[in-house]
Protein backbone atom coordinates (compact mmCIF):
# COMPACT_ATOMS: atom_id res chain seq x y z
CA UNK A 1 0.00 0.00 0.00
CA UNK A 2 1.11 3.13 -0.97
CA UNK A 3 0.02 6.97 0.26
CA UNK A 4 0.37 9.26 -2.03
CA UNK A 5 -0.06 13.34 -0.86
CA UNK A 6 -0.34 16.15 -3.25
CA UNK A 7 1.99 19.24 -2.32
CA UNK A 8 -0.07 22.63 -2.53
CA UNK A 9 2.70 24.61 -0.57
CA UNK A 10 5.98 24.48 -2.17
CA UNK A 11 6.42 20.93 -1.50
CA UNK A 12 5.26 21.00 1.76
CA UNK A 13 3.68 18.11 3.56
CA UNK A 14 2.07 18.24 7.37
CA UNK A 15 1.50 15.05 9.48
CA UNK A 16 -0.55 16.00 12.37
CA UNK A 17 -3.81 17.70 13.91
CA UNK A 18 -5.11 20.74 12.50
CA UNK A 19 -3.28 23.99 13.45
CA UNK A 20 -4.80 24.94 16.99
CA UNK A 21 -5.91 21.90 18.60
CA UNK A 22 -3.75 19.52 21.02
CA UNK A 23 -1.20 17.41 19.68
CA UNK A 24 2.19 16.09 20.85
CA UNK A 25 4.05 16.63 17.52
CA UNK A 26 4.40 17.74 13.67
CA UNK A 27 6.05 16.24 10.94
CA UNK A 28 7.07 18.18 7.93
CA UNK A 29 8.42 16.54 4.65
CA UNK A 30 9.98 19.19 2.57
CA UNK A 31 11.65 18.92 -0.95
CA UNK A 32 14.88 19.86 0.36
CA UNK A 33 14.50 18.95 4.26
CA UNK A 34 12.58 17.51 6.81
CA UNK A 35 11.33 19.65 10.16
CA UNK A 36 10.33 17.55 13.31
CA UNK A 37 8.87 19.85 15.32
CA UNK A 38 7.63 19.61 19.39
CA UNK A 39 4.06 21.72 20.05
CA UNK A 40 6.76 23.85 22.18
CA UNK A 41 8.46 25.08 18.62
CA UNK A 42 11.71 23.41 19.03
CA UNK A 43 12.63 21.32 16.42
CA UNK A 44 14.88 19.21 15.29
CA UNK A 45 15.86 19.59 11.23
CA UNK A 46 17.72 17.31 8.56
CA UNK A 47 18.65 18.53 5.56
CA UNK A 48 20.93 19.66 2.76
CA UNK A 49 21.16 18.67 -0.64
CA UNK A 50 24.40 17.58 -1.24
CA UNK A 51 25.46 16.84 2.15
CA UNK A 52 23.00 16.13 4.28
CA UNK A 53 22.77 16.59 8.01
CA UNK A 54 20.85 16.71 10.99
CA UNK A 55 20.96 19.99 12.71
CA UNK A 56 19.12 20.89 16.66
CA UNK A 57 16.85 23.79 16.88
CA UNK A 58 18.54 27.60 16.92
CA UNK A 59 19.41 27.26 20.78
CA UNK A 60 21.04 24.12 20.25
CA UNK A 61 18.94 21.99 22.11
CA UNK A 62 17.94 18.32 20.99
CA UNK A 63 19.04 14.57 22.23
CA UNK A 64 19.92 11.67 19.88
CA UNK A 65 18.50 8.62 22.33
CA UNK A 66 18.43 9.32 26.13
CA UNK A 67 19.06 7.00 29.32
CA UNK A 68 16.53 4.44 28.97
CA UNK A 69 16.21 4.90 25.01
CA UNK A 70 19.62 3.86 23.22
CA UNK A 71 20.57 3.41 20.09
CA UNK A 72 22.22 -0.21 19.55
CA UNK A 73 25.04 1.14 17.45
CA UNK A 74 26.10 4.14 15.80
CA UNK A 75 28.89 4.61 12.82
CA UNK A 76 30.36 8.17 11.66
CA UNK A 77 33.54 9.28 10.72
CA UNK A 78 33.93 11.53 13.15
CA UNK A 79 31.99 12.64 16.24
CA UNK A 80 33.07 16.58 17.48
CA UNK A 81 32.49 17.51 20.77
CA UNK A 82 31.88 21.03 21.36
CA UNK A 83 35.30 22.57 23.10
CA UNK A 84 35.37 26.47 22.48
CA UNK A 85 36.41 28.26 25.41
CA UNK A 86 33.61 30.97 24.61
CA UNK A 87 31.07 28.52 25.31
CA UNK A 88 32.70 27.48 28.59
CA UNK A 89 33.51 29.31 32.07
CA UNK A 90 35.11 29.17 35.14
CA UNK A 91 38.30 27.64 33.37
CA UNK A 92 41.19 26.95 35.42
CA UNK A 93 43.97 23.90 34.90
CA UNK A 94 43.21 20.61 35.97
CA UNK A 95 44.80 18.76 38.70
CA UNK A 96 46.91 16.02 36.85
CA UNK A 97 47.89 14.12 40.35
CA UNK A 98 44.26 13.78 40.66
CA UNK A 99 43.33 12.94 37.21
CA UNK A 100 45.86 9.76 37.71
CA UNK A 101 44.67 8.68 40.57
CA UNK A 102 41.11 8.75 39.49
CA UNK A 103 42.66 6.48 36.34
CA UNK A 104 44.76 4.38 38.53
CA UNK A 105 41.07 3.74 40.55
CA UNK A 106 39.53 2.54 37.34
CA UNK A 107 38.05 -1.32 37.21
CA UNK A 108 38.23 -2.43 33.73
CA UNK A 109 35.41 -5.05 33.12
CA UNK A 110 35.30 -7.89 30.34
CA UNK A 111 31.49 -7.79 29.69
CA UNK A 112 28.73 -8.64 27.36
CA UNK A 113 25.56 -6.59 26.88
CA UNK A 114 22.30 -8.49 27.75
CA UNK A 115 20.52 -7.12 24.47
CA UNK A 116 23.17 -8.36 22.83
CA UNK A 117 22.66 -12.38 24.89
CA UNK A 118 18.87 -12.17 23.65
CA UNK A 119 19.38 -11.02 20.27
CA UNK A 120 21.68 -14.29 19.87
CA UNK A 121 19.26 -16.67 21.37
CA UNK A 122 16.40 -15.30 19.03
CA UNK A 123 18.47 -16.05 15.94
CA UNK A 124 17.57 -18.72 13.78
CA UNK A 125 21.21 -20.33 14.72
CA UNK A 126 20.33 -19.98 18.15
CA UNK A 127 24.17 -19.90 18.40
CA UNK A 128 24.97 -16.73 17.42
CA UNK A 129 28.41 -15.10 18.74
CA UNK A 130 27.66 -12.58 21.15
CA UNK A 131 30.15 -9.55 21.55
CA UNK A 132 32.55 -9.47 24.33
CA UNK A 133 33.43 -5.85 25.65
CA UNK A 134 36.07 -4.40 27.73
CA UNK A 135 35.39 -0.61 29.62
CA UNK A 136 34.63 0.31 32.65
CA UNK A 137 31.01 0.48 34.86
CA UNK A 138 29.31 3.45 35.10
CA UNK A 139 27.95 3.17 38.90
CA UNK A 140 31.94 2.58 39.71
CA UNK A 141 33.29 5.33 37.76
CA UNK A 142 34.32 9.25 38.76
CA UNK A 143 31.48 11.30 38.66
CA UNK A 144 33.23 13.42 36.65
CA UNK A 145 33.11 11.17 33.27
CA UNK A 146 29.38 9.46 34.13
CA UNK A 147 26.06 11.55 33.49
CA UNK A 148 24.03 12.66 36.81
CA UNK A 149 22.34 9.08 37.19
CA UNK A 150 25.75 6.89 36.88
CA UNK A 151 23.63 5.07 34.09
CA UNK A 152 25.90 6.30 31.10
CA UNK A 153 29.95 7.14 30.60
CA UNK A 154 30.58 10.57 28.78
CA UNK A 155 33.75 9.83 26.68
CA UNK A 156 34.70 13.54 26.27
CA UNK A 157 35.54 14.15 29.76
CA UNK A 158 36.56 10.09 29.99
CA UNK A 159 39.49 10.78 27.39
CA UNK A 160 40.50 14.11 28.57
CA UNK A 161 40.65 12.43 32.24
CA UNK A 162 42.86 9.87 30.45
CA UNK A 163 45.03 12.29 28.31
CA UNK A 164 45.45 14.54 32.00
CA UNK A 165 46.65 11.09 33.62
CA UNK A 166 49.17 10.70 30.69
CA UNK A 167 50.88 14.06 30.62
CA UNK A 168 51.30 13.57 34.96
CA UNK A 169 52.89 10.03 33.72
CA UNK A 170 54.96 11.90 31.92
CA UNK A 171 56.35 14.66 33.89
CA UNK A 172 57.26 11.51 36.09
CA UNK A 173 58.94 9.78 33.53
CA UNK A 174 61.10 12.84 32.79
CA UNK A 175 61.78 13.53 36.48
CA UNK A 176 62.91 9.70 36.87
CA UNK A 177 65.13 9.75 33.25
CA UNK A 178 66.50 13.45 34.56
CA UNK A 179 67.60 11.98 38.03
CA UNK A 180 69.32 8.93 35.74
CA UNK A 181 70.89 11.20 33.70
CA UNK A 182 72.84 13.12 36.43
CA UNK A 183 73.14 10.43 39.34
Amino acid sequence: TRLWLVTPHAGEVVVGPRSGSHWLGQLRIRALDTLIQTYTGRHIKIWGIDDPYIEPNGDGYGYVGSASKRFKAMWANSFNQTSEGRLKTNIAPADTASCYDQVKALRFKTYNFISDIESAEKTAAGGAEVPTYIGVIAEEAPDIVCDKEKRNINLYPYISLIGAAVQELQERLEALEGKLISG
